[in-house]
């Protein structure tokens, strides 16, 4: 059949097809791609290929759909001042009645827990958090990432009520992305961390992803790795760990563990790996990489909520700190990829050294596979986070850390194979998930790729358009939407 001849839709297939007309791949070809249920059927020269829904992506460039690696939901926009609330209370104000977050909330008993922190904290009944661990999962949807890893708090005053909400939302966005759920416990040694373990085995029971676990925050690390490490084999779930890797023996010991398990293990942020001598940093790095353990980045400010440099505080870094002058306490943390894209601070206000870099590029050279993560979505750990996966291939671009190809498969498909997930190609037989993004390169989807296409299991399932005015020259007058100029 001539090149120029659209062919006919396969009969006998399992589904609708789509087909996406006219994106450009990565490397620089124009192409259809057909997609069936849940996967590519097949990709061929643009305007080789039909079907009976067919979007127009011209402008637009195709990518493998990216994961977000490392978030925490249930902290999200607790970095947001409650409007004429007390002192110390931080929350999100409710979305409007009616919209796409009421239809996702199913009948929750009124289960609550503290939001904030201080005495002035406020309760936040069971479905107000599920509505907001799903408001947040929508918003890292809407920039593209299809299947998000969430770690929820267990313990203390809110026992299981973050679990039981996380779970509620992942069930509920089910057909619009995967949501993955880690409980992230707190002490679990000792007779004081029975109650832990107990409530920790209890989260797994209630159907998690993965297991989580916090060692550095616990007064024996030792004792809090192998009791993860435990309940990890027992249940058959991966390990994902938080850990600052300040302490070279700690860091040796979890390398020596992780190298036994039967399943993936995953740690981050290890944003206290750049601060060690660069011998013992590279002594380190070897040992990951022979336990086959894979590290995750956080490229805007390397550190999360989980992390004990974090300690609940806005850090005093970024940008003024790389160029010699120390930002104010509670200043906004972060945007430290330009400037230094994994700097590391401690809590706001401390004397604590800001840090070298963590380098992506070494743990790479060394073998470590490498993933990248937001961290953040305007929570304590950094109240301008945001949960877009370009931005941090961006930033591990922008820093010269990696090339744009290999910060986007950090990403992407680093991610996918440190969760254990199949590999999305575009390719005939892949799964169809799918990121069209803006532009003509993804030098240029990075830099500026705002209107968005995502695909989930075959189905357009978000879709963000920027559109970009600009006044006549010549009077003052409301400026006209065109086409002209650079795509957005």
């Amino acid at each position: 059949m001539p090149a120029d001849m659209p062919t006919s839709e396969p009969a006998g297939t399992g589904g609708p097809a789509l087909l996406l007309s006219g994106a450009r791949l990565p490397d620089g070809r124009s192409v259809d791609v057909r997609i069936i249920g849940e996967r590519i059927e097949a990709v061929g020269p643009a305007g080789t290929l039909s079907a009976a829904e067919r979007v127009d992506l011209t402008g637009y460039l195709l990518l493998p759909a990216p994961v977000e690696a490392h978030a925490h939901l249930d902290q999200a926009f607790t970095g947001t001042p409650v409007p004429g609330a007390g002192a110390g209370v931080t929350g999100r104000a409710e979305p409007d009645p009616g919209s796409v977050l009421d239809a996702s909330l199913g009948s929750a008993p009124g289960w609550e827990r503290d939001v904030g922190r201080g005495s002035g904290a406020r309760q936040e009944r069971l479905e107000d958090l599920q509505r907001r661990i799903t408001e947040a999962a929508l918003t890292g949807l809407g920039y593209g990432a299809t299947v998000q890893r969430t770690h929820i708090r267990i313990g203390g005053a809110q026992g299981l009520v973050g679990m039981t909400a996380a779970l509620q939302a992942a069930r509920a966005l089910h057909g619009l992305m995967d949501l993955q759920v880690v409980p992230l416990p707190g002490l679990l040694t000792g007779i004081a961390g029975a109650e832990g373990r107990a409530m920790l085995r209890e989260a797994l029971g209630m159907g998690a992803h993965a297991v989580g676990g916090r060692p550095d925050g616990d007064p024996d690390p030792d004792g809090h790795l192998d009791a993860v490490v435990a309940l990890a084999e027992e249940h058959g779930l991966p390990l994902d760990l938080h850990t600052d890797a300040a302490d070279p023996r700690r860091l040796t010991r979890l390398a020596s563990v992780l190298g036994t398990l039967s399943s993936r293990a995953v740690i981050g942020p290890c944003s206290a790996l750049g601060l060690l001598p660069p011998e013992v940093a590279a002594r380190c790095v070897e040992q990951l990489a022979a336990a086959r353990v894979s590290v995750v980045v956080l490229p805007q400010c390397a550190r999360c909520t989980g992390s004990t440099a974090a300690s609940g505080a806005t850090a005093a870094s970024g940008v003024a700190g790389s160029m010699g002058s120390a930002a104010p306490a509670g200043s906004a943390a972060g945007l430290a990829g330009v400037a230094g894209s994994m700097g590391v601070a401690g809590p706001a206000g401390s004397a604590g050294p800001v840090g070298r870099p963590l380098s992506a590029r070494m743990l790479l050279a060394a073998g470590v596979p490498v993933a990248a993560g937001s961290g953040a979505l305007r929570d304590t750990a950094n109240p301008v986070g945001r949960v877009d996966p370009l931005e941090a291939a961006f930033l591990l671009t922008a820093s010269g850390e990696l090339g744009e190809t290999a910060a986007y498969g950090a990403v992407s498909v680093a991610t996918r194979a440190a969760f254990g997930l199949p590999p999305v190609l575009l390719a005939p037989g892949c799964p169809a998930e799918v990121l069209a993004v803006r532009g003509e390169s993804l030098r240029g989807a990075l830099s500026g790729g705002h209107s968005r296409v995502v695909v989930h299991a075959g189905r357009i399932v978000s879709r963000t358009s920027a559109v970009r005015e600009f006044a006549e020259t010549s009077a003052p007058a409301v400026p006209r939407q065109g086409r002209s100029g650079p795509p957005c």
